[in-house]
């Protein structure tokens, strides 16, 4: 994993904030270059999909200075360097960045809509699997709800890639015609008679899975 993925995994950055920071906006791109030691320079960009990507440049050499990637180099430069530019994210992040609690964009919609229908916050019960929260119903303590990151050939064999889904309990009675539905499939390690997964790629309407969360929270209510 490339540093700027491990530092902003997680994090909504503000394109208002990244201009109060220093960025500058350059067509649908935010940029920001800074020098993080005499003579190098760190050239930074933002795209609107708040990917981030970087580099940085040796202003005497001029050329791109890769070495602080290769993760086995362990001289003294090369830290120098490497901590200093992680040091430079950190502080966006810190600056310019919001907390989310999971990685895709409808993962985190469908958290906003139980904290606000149902009050109820993720809980990360697992140290060794920090990207699976599960939703508790208030009164009986029985979860209703379980969002993990997948590989997709776990729910299908012939995908490729990951995805994230959200565990829901259903009747049984109802999961044939459930999964008639593009994006849903058994579930994922749990009870596959009782609970369905739901791919959160946007193959079902935040409107759609909200109905499938009340029904999901009366069967274990």
């Amino acid at each position: 994993m490339r540093i700027e993925e491990e530092v902003f995994a997680k994090i909504e950055l503000s394109f208002d904030q990244l201009l109060k920071y220093g960025f500058i906006k350059k067509d649908k791109t935010y940029v920001l270059s800074k020098e993080i030691q005499e003579g190098f320079l760190a050239h930074l960009e933002v795209d609107l999909d708040q990917k981030v990507t970087g580099k940085i440049l040796d202003l005497n050499l001029q050329e791109e200075y890769t070495a602080f990637r290769i993760q086995k180099l362990k001289g003294e430069f090369v830290n120098t360097i490497r901590l200093k530019y992680k040091s430079l994210l950190e502080d966006i992040k810190k600056n310019c960045g919001k907390r989310l609690y999971f990685a895709s964009s409808q993962g985190n919609r469908i958290t906003d809509i139980i904290l606000k229908e149902f009050q109820n916050k993720p809980e990360f019960l697992w140290e060794g699997y920090p990207d699976t929260g599960i939703f508790r119903h208030t009164f009986s303590g029985k979860w209703y709800a379980l969002i993990t990151y997948v590989a997709k050939s776990k729910l299908d064999k012939n995908a490729e890639g990951y995805v994230e889904i959200l565990n829901v309990k259903i009747n049984p009675l109802d999961l044939e015609e459930y999964l008639k539905y593009s994006g849903i499939y058994p579930a994922y390690h749990m009870n596959k008679k009782r609970w369905i997964s739901i791919c959160l790629d946007d193959s079902l309407k935040d409107e759609e899975i909200l109905e499938f969360l009340k029904n999901s929270r009366n069967y274990v209510g």
